[in-house]
């Protein structure tokens, strides 16, 4: 198996996964209740963004306090009673299919309200291994970064969850890879159009702020010039298919509304983005003022919660794990290269670049308060589905030598099972 990284990363990430699933107790992930509660929807078969849901009365938001709670919490029902939650998640039903296929098939079952909770767990963790082993099996190069990204515990963590970023991150990291694909192969065919326009179409559906990502494919424009006029027409068919979809979506969700929380919270921190736009408006720079500030204050905070700070924010992994997996992922991107050229890898770091500005730009305008210049509510989860372009970007071939897959595995070992041990020493001590 040495030559398939792909199913390497699967045998490694299914006992790791799992065991991030289970040691991570329901409604820890933070907004995994709101996520939860759609994904219940959803296995009704109903597909509005609706604030009010009712779910089995043995649902109550991080009600199992200890591992034997759990135990004593699954099996089977038959009888279930329904109790009103009004905190279901506004995204969009897409990313909710596969956990509330699952959830349904559970409910079928008359398994009990916690086992269809773990079901749907599974079911998240399943997308999330399979898109990224296709991932890792189509790039051509720097298989070895994209292995490693992936066992990065705040993303595990994200994937074992009902969390949306993990169907969302999920895409963004075989976009990438079927960038990278594209880019060596010599005709783009009719496969490839659908597979890049579906892509588009999700990410367009579930959060448009990550759409920028694409512009990684202009680099194979010149491949484009020569397509067939069958493949043009799809390519047409696909755009008028996505702004179908757009109004669709857009109609589901005119009913949703506010939570009382947000709204207190709103009213409390004097949000308001029609004011916050006018504050902006008022001096050209003051948007470079806040992003300035926003990064200079924010930083370390970004890029603690890009791998630690799990559950609620609380639970820090062990320092060596910490810093090991950032030298694991600088490592992995000085053994490959990709053979662009600079002003493409450049291009690559705009993106980048347009991304933070993008999503800081977006909690400024929703989550902080008028005339702030220190933006609130990012956490550096949001900016991981850019750190794969980044090292696309830096990726050098210096340590080309140790360019093996062996060489990563000890190290994903350390990052990964402290964590869970990490994990398990919160909730039996802290909780």
């Amino acid at each position: 198996m040495k030559d398939r990284i792909d199913l390497l990363f699967v045998l490694f990430m299914i006992p790791i996964g799992i065991s991030f699933m289970f040691v991570m107790l329901p409604d820890y992930v933070p907004d995994e209740q709101s996520h939860f509660q759609r994904t219940y929807l959803v296995s009704n078969l109903n597909l509005k963004a609706m604030k009010y849901v009712y779910i089995d009365s043995d649902y109550i938001v991080q009600k199992l306090r200890s591992y034997s709670d759990v135990f004593n919490n699954l099996g089977f029902n038959f009888h279930p009673s329904y109790t009103l939650f009004e905190e279901a998640s506004s995204y969009n039903a897409l990313v909710y299919l596969v956990p509330g296929i699952a959830l349904g098939l559970g409910k079928i079952l008359h398994l009990s309200l916690y086992t269809c909770y773990y079901l749907g767990r599974m079911a998240n963790l399943a997308l999330f291994i399979g898109v990224v082993s296709y991932s890792i099996k189509i790039t051509p190069r720097l298989k070895n970064v994209f292995f490693v990204f992936c066992f990065n515990p705040m993303l595990i963590q994200l994937a074992a969850s009902y969390s949306s970023d993990c169907s969302l991150i999920a895409a963004c990291i075989l976009s990438v890879a079927y960038f990278l694909y594209l880019f060596d192969k010599e005709k783009i065919e009719t496969k490839d159009v659908v597979i890049v326009c579906s892509l588009i179409i999700f990410i367009l559906l579930v959060k448009y702020v990550y759409l920028p990502i694409f512009g990684i494919y202009f680099g194979v424009i010149p491949k484009l010039l020569h397509i067939s006029k069958k493949e043009v027409k799809l390519i047409v068919i696909f755009l008028l298919s996505a702004i179908l979809l757009l109004l669709i979506s857009n109609y589901l969700k005119k009913d949703m509304t506010v939570s009382e929380a947000f709204k207190v919270y709103y009213k409390t921190a004097h949000v308001d983005s029609g004011k916050q736009i006018q504050f902006l408006l008022e001096d050209k720079m003051n948007i470079f003022r806040m992003l300035y500030h926003t990064i200079l204050e924010k930083k370390d905070f970004y890029i603690s919660t890009m791998v630690s700070n799990l559950g609620w924010l609380a639970i820090q992994i062990p320092k060596l794990s910490y810093y090991l997996f950032f030298v694991s992922m600088i490592f992995a991107t000085c053994t490959e290269s990709v053979k662009h050229k600079l002003c493409n890898r450049f291009w690559y770091i705009c993106i980048v670049v347009i991304e933070v500005a993008l999503i800081i730009l977006g909690m400024y305008l929703y989550w902080t308060t008028v005339g702030s210049f220190v933006t609130e509510g990012v956490q550096g989860r949001y900016f991981l589905p850019l750190v794969l372009l980044l090292c696309v970007a830096l990726s050098n071939g210096l340590l080309n030598k140790f360019n093996r897959i062996y060489y990563f595995i000890p190290f994903i070992i350390l990052v990964d099972i402290p964590t869970i041990y990490s994990i398990i020493h919160f909730f039996n001590i802290v909780i």
